[in-house]
């Protein structure tokens, strides 16, 4: 029985062979795209998923409340490492980390660049990065210990690192006392984390040091809860830890959040998780399933319209007694056979598609034909679609009656008229959609491109102090300054517009009690402000020539704001040990990304303390300021490698998910376009080709082309007009959604409607009247001769 339907099927496409190429052709594309989307989905859905005890892995966030609702940080103070387990005993482990730059290091005079952080010896504990040799228990229980993955063991000492890089010294960017305490196996391609060497986290927080206090939120904490603890209980019961040891922080709360969830929900929105890159995982996966439904509607539609050649074949079929259930499993084989088939052609064409689309998303992705995972995800698209493409036209053609057909009734063949054009208009609503979808994301991209953000960040070139530089910074900025090409140079502690240094310590002339409030805080020179040219509001800059500018700050106008000051002049501030006046209030820049509101910042004139310099150079002088850049550094350098970037490119990178979206969207857009004007010319094509003989008619009593080619494109471009009536309000609505959460962003642009529906306009028009031409143009003759 089979067989025969397989034998059946395979005739049916081969007989219908323009048809079957639609549909083929349409299910192909679609499913092709669909796949590649799909194996970046499982790929994101993947990450941080394979630590051992995951689900009673947790980090500590801090909430405060702020003048435009609560603020939710991923630091937190470094005292917390040893205040909550004391206090807490459903803590299991507790752990740190905070990334760092990238360092070199020399064995021999061979010299590698790492990317690392700095952690504690909990962190190796709580997070399944198994060390391969060394003492995973506490990997820094010696001064200047290092930890490398097995990569970089590898590089520094031959691939047969074993038994010779544990105890070993090496010098990390000029620095010949640090020893190797483990090599850790590299870290999987699935985690949030990348890096490959650790130092220690707590020689950057000795117990004597007087700066880091219970008000600086600077560490990124870890802790596992026991087995038996409820961790809903524990954060209600620790969630005033900080406002218990910081009398300026009392409305301050701490909370837990998954660590299984810092990938995808990475995003808050008054102290809950509100989205983060699960948004583009929804999306992509929405994406997927819109050109998956719209290729199968192809087939819904042209398996329904020719439901009528098919008529006589059901009748015969029953009349012999068939059931209506083995011609729905009929009807549904030579579904899941053309599907098959454009399964198989989609493989085929999302490996040859596979390095364009890594490009686009920016991750590496793999189609191993060997893994049962991606076999489990090819079975599961290709029943999906086999079931979606043909459930209807198989209960649609196995439900026509024996005496209708018997006796020519030709009305059943239409009963599935009202569906094709619900189907067409659903199709082309959704393409419509994903364009209007597309043309609102690249305008924000472009919003943000080319966004003013308070300071000029364009020919900015900027890169870590040389140490040899440091003690004699009037020195290094004289040098540099002699450089063609170079107009300013300033210090700073990092790029100005991804700040992320947060305190709540500060305190001021005229704070009131409960005036606590967390402020950004940047560390700068007198010649910050020129450098990157941000205006002042109110008073002055920091003055080379003043002593009392040896210690003093400047605050933004949301501090201002925010601190309930309307002259803070002269006022005094005090925090991390140090006071000073504020002599100056700069305009309001961006300090992070335009997600997020401005925040209240205050930037301390303390050189010494920076460590970045930063160098704004003419327009078209790149190649040479870098090459005589490099030599300078070298002659400070100590044995540190010059690393640089540009702050309009870190600016860009910022917003890479962004551009990625944009870049993907649009073409998801245009594949969903082409399979829906794919379905038109079938269907329109069915449609001319059942007129045939009232088209011979019409011509032959004067019907002009224009006349016909009206008549049959008139029904579909009402459905087209239709689908934009729907698609173009649904878009506004949703775009407008997914714009909020941006704090800075462009009104939904009323073009975007308008360059959308023509689009698909034009598009229909062409389809509809490539075949409605054709049919036109034939000779009435040969439609009549046969009637």
């Amino acid at each position: 029985m089979l067989t025969n339907y397989l034998k059946m099927a395979l005739r049916n496409l081969l007989r219908q062979r323009g048809y079957s190429l639609i549909n083929i052709l349409g299910l192909s594309v679609g499913l092709t795209v669909s796949l590649l989307i799909l194996l970046w989905v499982q790929d994101e859905l993947k990450i941080d998923r394979f630590h051992a005890g995951g689900d009673r892995l947790y980090r500590i966030l801090a909430n405060l409340p702020g003048e435009t609702g609560v603020s939710t940080w991923e630091t937190t103070p470094y005292p917390l490492l040893d205040y909550l387990p004391e206090n807490y005993p459903e803590i299991e482990d507790i752990g740190a980390y905070d990334p760092t730059n990238q360092k070199e290091f020399k064995i021999d005079d061979r010299g590698y660049l790492a990317d690392g952080i700095f952690a504690t010896a909990g962190f190796f504990r709580l997070l399944s990065f198994p060390v391969l040799e060394g003492d995973g228990a506490d990997l820094f229980a010696q001064p200047n210990s290092v930890a490398i993955s097995s990569d970089l063991a590898g590089k520094l000492f031959g691939n047969g690192w074993q038994g010779k890089a544990v105890g070993k010294s090496v010098t990390i960017n000029g620095r010949p006392d640090y020893r190797i305490s483990g090599v850790f196996a590299d870290v999987p391609a699935h985690s949030s984390l990348d890096f490959d060497f650790v130092l220690s986290l707590d020689e950057q927080h000795p117990p004597d040091m007087n700066g880091f206090p219970w008000g600086n939120f600077d560490s990124r904490i870890l802790l596992k809860v026991g087995k038996e603890a409820d961790a809903a209980v524990l954060a209600e019961k620790m969630k005033k830890a900080v406002s218990e040891n910081n009398e300026y922080a009392e409305d301050l709360d701490l909370i837990l959040q998954p660590f299984e969830r810092m990938y995808l929900h990475g995003a808050f929105e008054n102290g809950r998780e509100a989205g983060g890159r699960i948004e583009y995982v929804r999306l992509f996966g929405l994406a997927a399933a819109f050109l998956m439904l719209i290729a199968c509607i192809n087939f819904m539609n042209l398996a329904t319209a020719r439901a009528s050649r098919r008529a006589k074949e059901v009748g015969v079929r029953k009349t012999v007694g068939a059931g209506r259930g083995a011609l729905v499993a009929q009807f549904l084989l030579e579904a899941a056979l053309v599907s098959a088939i454009s399964l198989t052609l989609a493989v085929v064409l999302s490996r040859s598609l596979l390095p364009f689309f890594q490009e686009l998303s920016g991750k590496e992705l793999a189609i191993d034909l060997s893994s049962w995972e991606l076999w489990g995800l090819i079975a599961v698209v290709g029943l999906l679609t086999a079931l979606v493409a043909g459930s209807y036209p198989a209960f649609f053609l196995s439900s026509f009656r024996i005496a209708n057909v018997i006796k020519g009734d030709r009305s059943s063949q239409f009963g599935g008229s009202q569906l094709r054009r619900g189907l067409v208009v659903f199709q082309f609503a959704l393409s419509t959609l994903l364009v209007v979808s597309a043309l609102v994301v690249r305008s924000q991209v472009d919003f943000i491109r080319n966004k003013h953000l308070g300071l000029n960040k364009e020919n900015v070139l900027y890169f870590r102090t040389p140490p040899g530089a440091s003690e004699d910074l009037e020195t290094f900025r004289t040098e540099l300054l002699r450089i063609p090409g170079v107009q300013r140079v300033t210090y700073a502690d990092a790029n100005p517009l991804s700040i992320g240094s947060q305190t709540g310590d500060p305190k001021w002339e005229g704070m009131a009690p409960d005036d606590g409030l967390l402020f950004h805080v940047m560390i700068a020179d007198e010649y910050f402000l020129q450098t990157m040219e941000i205006p002042l509001a109110d008073g002055r800059d920091f003055s080379p020539l003043l002593s009392i500018d040896s210690m003093s700050f400047l605050i933004n106008e949301t501090a201002a704001r925010a601190m309930k000051l309307d002259d803070p002049l002269g006022r005094r501030l005090e925090f991390w040990g140090v006071s000073g006046p504020i002599v100056g209030v700069v305009k309001d820049f961006h300090l992070s990304s335009l997600h997020t509101s401005i925040s209240p910042l205050i930037i301390a004139n303390m050189p010494s303390e920076t460590g970045m310099s930063l160098l704004r150079i003419e327009p078209g002088r790149t190649d040479e300021v870098l090459a005589a850049t490099r030599k300078l550094f070298g002659a400070f350098a100590q044995g540190h490698p010059f690393r640089y970037d540009f702050l309009d490119d870190r600016y860009l990178e910022m917003y890479r998910s962004e551009q990625r979206t944009s870049a993907l969207s649009k073409w998801f857009a245009l594949v969903a376009l082409f399979i829906s004007c794919l379905g038109l010319l079938g269907l329109s094509a069915f449609i001319a080709e059942q007129k045939t003989k009232e088209i011979g008619i019409r011509k032959v009593l004067g019907a002009s082309v224009f006349q016909i080619t009206a008549m049959l494109s008139r029904e579909f471009l009402k459905l087209v007009l239709l689908s934009l009536f729907i698609a173009l309000p649904l878009g506004w609505y949703l775009m407008d959604r997914w714009l909020e959460d941006f704090a800075y962003r462009v009104n939904v642009p009323w073009w975007a409607f308008v360059l959308a529906g023509s689009l698909a306009l034009t598009l229909a028009i062409f389809t509809v009247s490539f075949q409605s031409i054709k049919a036109a143009l034939t000779d009435p003759v040969k439609s009549l001769k046969r009637e």
